[in-house]
């Protein structure tokens, strides 16, 4: 495959294995989401891996389906295509039996960022007039680049797309139109990680920090107490994240979960001291309505936050200039369509694909041969040991014993300092030990036993509970309180935790 080399895997193999380590009844349909980006290999030269990735849905796990390796990026996109298309297209009509069961597969979406978007449907890059994948906007040219500023412009559609009703907007014919039961345009989605994340949060940063001296609004000062605010966070971020803060002058090294890292947590409690009010309220704006549609959320609430994406995107305009109306900021004014269509946005983000190349690239000894390479490994690993994520959601695991207190009446050895649950980890260390019991925020300070032998943690919770701000909604509406004063030590059956908090330090203005 000019100008490099293709080797097709397969879905098949995938989702037998996936289907073979599953301990629930095989589902009748199973839907893929797929992943589709090219990384490079080396910092020396120009080698790139264009991997085609699979995903069964909900599932975490991801798998090779196909992998191209080249000096450039392959040079026809169709090509590059060609042996998925007709892999889903045979899955499509026959299925997969398993266990004298046959089982239907479906495309559930197509992750990838926009230029990878645009190869892939042959349709205008993302600095084209005509570049949107949603609507049939044409930009304008502002200072150089081209800049989107209308708001209501008619959407796309499966059929307008295969029709070429916007000529402008298609430089070919993709071999993605000739996938059954797809819809290119719907089942295409913004990935979040690519445009609010590394798109939005990183230009607003860069902005405020090496934009025009007119909106600049972080000076030298204000970047060191920024910084020094995110440092001294570092101790109170939880096992859960993959990273900790980086000081803010760092930002163009920061990676997508750094950047959501302060969009959804850390962002809103630093900036408060640090920038003026409109300002403020346009990051906040942005904050709540990607909290809001990162989580289940009811119609109500997702058009809500789709209303506070379309108030962002006119507030950024007026603060920082037509100019900077971006791609990706007009991208906003879409993706709540898209979680109304597939749920919460990590449900469709490319973060699990982003992970999965990360330790693609790091099974590569040497520069020779990749492809090659890639082969022999996940031929000895079963493709990157795909599980089905069967995992007893009610179980709860105590560990790490000691002996060191606090102990309160009726509470006795054996005493623990972590609890496993399904989705996350409590501690008695001060980054992952405060929780949601029962109506408290509560910090955990030891897991003990009870007269019944039944285990129970032991803890404070905060007297003192308020919101962290007002704008554009309370804080309190979306889990985020401002805390203080912990009582007297209290005991509490294990099971009563519902969920874990992020405890941040918070100085007040």
């Amino acid at each position: 495959m000019f100008p490099g080399q293709y080797c097709h895997f397969g879905i098949e193999y995938g989702i037998r294995q996936f289907l073979s380590k599953s301990k629930n009844t095989v589902s009748s349909l199973i839907q893929i989401q797929i992943g589709i980006d090219g990384v490079p290999i080396s910092r020396s030269n120009s080698n790139q891996l264009w991997p085609i990735l699979g995903r069964i849905m909900p599932h975490e796990k991801v798998f090779l389906i196909g992998c191209y390796f080249g000096k450039s990026k392959p040079a026809n996109a169709n090509n590059f295509l060609e042996q998925f298309v007709k892999d889903i297209n045979n899955l499509n009509n026959n299925g997969v039996t398993y266990n004298q069961t046959t089982v239907s597969v479906l495309i559930h979406s197509i992750i990838c960022d926009a230029p990878a978007k645009s190869f892939i449907t042959l349709t205008k890059g993302h600095t084209g007039y005509f570049s949107c994948s949603k609507c049939t906007i044409e930009g304008d040219f502002i200072a150089n680049r081209i800049c989107f500023l209308e708001f209501n412009c008619p959407k796309r559609t499966d059929e307008s797309f295969r029709n070429l009703i916007q000529e402008e907007y298609h430089v070919g014919r993709s071999i993605l139109l000739n996938i059954q039961n797809f819809d290119i345009v719907s089942q295409i989605p913004l990935d979040y990680m690519h445009l609010i994340c590394i798109g939005v949060v990183k230009k607003l940063i860069s902005l405020w920090i090496t934009g025009p001296l007119k909106i600049r609004c972080l000076s030298s000062s204000k970047i060191k107490n920024v910084s020094k605010s995110l440092l001294n966070m570092r101790h109170f971020i939880p096992k859960e994240f993959a990273r900790r803060p980086r000081e803010i002058q760092d930002f163009s090294q920061w990676k997508a979960t750094e950047l959501r890292q302060f969009l959804l947590y850390t962002g809103p409690v630093i900036l408060k001291k640090e920038l003026n009010s409109n300002i403020l309220s346009n990051f906040l704006t942005l904050h709540v309505a990607v909290r809001i549609l990162c989580q289940k959320s009811t119609v109500e609430y997702i058009e809500y936050a789709d209303k506070l994406l379309k108030h962002f995107v006119e507030c950024f305009i007026k603060i920082y200039g037509p100019e900077f109306a971006s791609h990706n900021i007009h991208g906003l004014l879409h993706i709540s369509d898209c979680v109304k269509q597939f749920g919460p946005l990590d449900t469709f983000s490319a973060f699990p694909f982003e992970n999965f190349m990360k330790e693609l690239k790091s099974n590569l000894r040497k520069s020779e041969k990749p492809l090659e390479q890639i082969s022999n490994r996940y031929a000895e690993k079963g493709f990157c040991e795909i599980n089905s994520d069967n995992v007893n959601v009610s179980r709860i695991n105590v560990k790490t014993r000691h002996q060191k207190g606090p102990l309160v009446s009726g509470c006795f050895n054996p005493q623990f300092s972590k609890i496993e649950f399904h989705h996350f980890i409590i501690s008695v260390t001060s980054s992952d030990n405060c929780c949601f019991i029962e109506k408290d925020i509560v910090c955990i300070e030891n897991i003990a036993t009870s007269n019944e032998g039944n285990y129970v943690v032991i803890g404070r919770k905060f007297k003192t509970v308020e919101e962290l701000y007002n704008y554009p909604c309370s804080s309190v509406d979306l889990g985020i309180f401002k805390v203080s004063q912990l009582c007297d030590l209290q005991v509490w059956p294990l099971h009563k935790i519902k969920y874990k908090f992020v405890k941040l330090p918070y100085i007040s203005v």
